[in-house]
């Protein structure tokens, strides 16, 4: 029997990837992805036309309160059964993130605080009610590496990398609140994936600071393509989730990392 899945930010990218898996996996999957902008999703829109009846996309801005409260009104009919998997995906890396910390301009912390940290648990303070309704009750926080204490990066992570760490600290939280209601939650770190908005950030590093375009090159892990990325997070982390597990931050593979 299919499950109900609740995706954020599935426009493009790891997002997209795990949608199409869940729905290419089983025909009585259902799964609820959000974009900020659907009508410009263009493959987006062409794979709801493909599943249809399966794959529903909502808007969604996670930067937005409005849109927030709105999630209820959008999937009250088709997530009337719940929600078996929140998988809180949207994320957001502004251009000008890859100066260093004292140089940095406030505005820029607090957007990316804003969508990074606040609008994961935000949308899941809409939707546990629908996680409440399932035996389930999962939600994966795709996180990152770059928000793990325990590294040594040579780089400067910026906003980004203060707000994963911030993020696993929600993840921790969550863990411990919610666990008497059932719901497991855990972080994930979807590897270092060569995505498109991710090619952006690195290209902004090497051009603010050149000396680092080697140490980009022999980082100490390997790149990975969305797909390998999703087909990774679903197989060892998504799908085999256990109850046990509740409150670990693991690797795409299914290692468990160090937070």
């Amino acid at each position: 029997m299919g499950k109900t899945y609740f995706i954020t930010g599935v426009n493009r990218g790891i997002g997209f990837e795990i949608v199409k898996k869940y729905l290419e996996a089983d025909s009585s999957n259902i799964v609820i992805g959000t974009a900020r902008n659907p009508s410009k999703a263009t493959e987006l829109l062409e794979l709801e036309s493909k599943y249809k009846g399966q794959l529903h996309i909502i808007q969604l801005d996670v930067s937005d309160l409005k849109s927030i409260d709105s999630i209820d009104s959008q999937i009250k009919e088709v997530a009337k059964d719940g929600i078996d998997v929140y998988i809180s995906n949207a994320a957001y890396s502004a251009p000008g993130a890859a100066k260093k910390v004292l140089e940095l301009e406030r505005q820029i912390w607090i957007d990316h605080y804003i969508v990074n940290v606040l609008g994961p648990f935000e949308v899941l303070r809409v939707i546990k009610p629908y996680l409440l309704k399932k035996e389930t009750k999962h939600v994966v926080i795709i996180s990152s590496l770059a928000g793990s204490l325990s590294q040594n990066f040579p780089i400067s992570t910026g906003p980004y990398g203060q707000n994963k760490a911030a993020l696993n600290h929600v993840a921790i939280t969550l863990s411990h609140e919610l666990s008497p209601e059932g719901i497991t939650v855990v972080a994930a770190h979807p590897g270092l994936v060569d995505t498109e908005s991710g090619r952006e950030v690195l290209k902004e590093y090497v051009e603010y600071k050149p000396e680092l375009s080697a140490l980009l090159n022999n980082l100490p892990f390997d790149k990975i393509t969305q797909e390998e990325s999703a087909k990774g997070l679903i197989d060892t982390v998504i799908d085999p989730l256990t109850k046990e597990q509740n409150g670990k931050f693991l690797n795409y593979d299914g290692a468990e990392l160090q937070w």
